[in-house]
């Protein structure tokens, strides 16, 4: 069964001043073609998720970051939550064939009085990546086309959460899904070590 898999990151204080410009790196350390496409939504929640969004616009195109991030300014308390959706390039199984295209992640930074004390197990700043097949390939034949493109998205997850964590330096981090505890950070690397030990090349290489 498929499950979501998220990067947080936690820190030793979560101001207001301080919650934009982390959600701004976050979405400026994604690949060029993501940071190009811009901003496709952007929302601010107060209190908790249960309360309607304070502002939640979707841009079509998208906007840039700086332009995305000013709109949301204004309503960006302690209370509350600041959530942008980017797009960057996944290789994707489907109808029998991989294709590479656009697919959604969501970045949230939250204010440390963003609802009750259990948000505070989601991070300070998360980004959710979507779907797991994107980096298993489980349901995909195990040939060298998928190896490849399995390579390919595993090493791009994993080498944007690496320069996240060096430009922010969290003081805690966490890759995992709800279905399975543990960090996903070696469960990604091993099944990255099997796909390229395969195709006759080194997991370490490929991520540096």
């Amino acid at each position: 069964m498929s499950d979501r898999i998220r990067l947080s990151l936690w820190f030793e204080s979560q101001t207001k001043a301080q919650m934009l410009p982390r959600l701004a790196l976050a979405a400026e350390t994604l690949p060029q073609e993501a940071v190009e496409r811009g901003v496709q939504q952007f929302a601010v929640t107060a209190m908790d998720w249960n309360e309607a969004p304070l502002v939640d616009e979707r841009a079509q195109p998208g906007v840039v970051i700086s332009e995305a991030l000013e709109a949301m300014r204004e309503f960006a308390q302690d209370d509350c939550a600041c959530e942008i959706e980017m797009m960057w390039s996944l290789w994707t199984y489907g109808g029998g064939k991989w294709n590479q295209s656009p697919q959604a992640l969501r970045l949230t930074s939250m204010g440390a009085a963003f609802g009750d004390a259990n948000l505070r197990d989601d991070g300070d700043l998360t980004v959710d990546f979507g779907m797991d097949e994107a980096f298993l390939a489980e349901l995909a034949p195990w040939n060298r086309e998928t190896r490849q493109h399995l390579q390919a998205n595993i090493v791009q997850l994993l080498v944007y959460c690496r320069r996240l964590e060096e430009m922010l330096k969290p003081m805690q981090r966490r890759l995992w899904s709800e279905d399975e505890e543990g960090d996903w950070t070696e469960k990604l690397k091993q099944r990255l070590e099997m796909a390229s030990s395969e195709a006759g090349e080194g997991s370490e290489r490929l991520v540096q």
